[in-house]
């Protein structure tokens, strides 16, 4: 009973943090005072999921003490006092898992700045893909230069997701090689064990 609500809270999250959000930044819903607060609302939620990957992750890499950013996030808090030490490769997907919603989420204000002001960026009005495309290239840093800010909203959110995107990149390398690193202690210390 217990792993079907868990399943049906998941899925209902899912809609929740990333479904929803899509459709209040499209514009499917008429733009007013509730509804911005609404998508802002969704929006946090998102972020601070966001956050907790991120810092869970960089606990784990970096040692820290206090191993939850949110614990009232913590569901697993109920099953047991006991708090695991994360290594490898739950680290590394951690770390991965946070980037990605860090480029959908950035995406997401793209477009929902781009319904709000058709001027925003060059190419016009952004829909979906072009949101997420467009903060894929900034978070890598690339710049193709085909989809550019031209307000100034969208010029310091673009610059606050260069920011971030630097962060992540430190912290995405710090997580590889210590997952590289961890693995290469435990083949050495199973091949000693095994010569004795």
């Amino acid at each position: 009973m217990y792993k079907i609500i868990f399943v049906i809270l998941f899925f209902a999250a899912i809609f929740y943090l990333f479904i929803l959000p899509l459709l209040v930044a499209t514009g499917r819903m008429e733009l007013s005072v509730m509804s911005i607060g609404f998508s802002a609302f969704l929006l946090l939620q998102l972020w601070m999921v966001i956050a907790e990957f991120a810092y869970e992750s960089s606990s784990a890499v970096f040692g820290f003490k206090r191993k939850k950013l949110f614990q009232f996030l913590d569901m697993r808090r109920y099953e047991s006092d006991k708090v695991s030490k994360k290594t490898g490769f739950s680290v590394l997907s951690y770390a991965f898992l946070s980037y990605l919603f860090m480029v959908y989420g950035y995406g997401i204000i793209y477009r929902f700045i781009s319904t709000i002001s058709q001027n925003a960026f060059s190419t016009g009005k952004l829909d979906i893909v072009d949101g997420i495309y467009f903060s894929l290239v900034n978070s890598s840093t690339v710049g193709f230069g085909d989809i550019t800010p031209k307000s100034s909203t969208a010029k310091l959110i673009v610059i606050s997701q260069i920011i971030v995107s630097m962060a992540y990149v430190v912290m995405l390398f710090s997580s590889a090689v210590s997952y590289v690193r961890d693995e290469a202690n435990i083949s050495k210390t199973s091949d000693v064990i095994n010569t004795d």
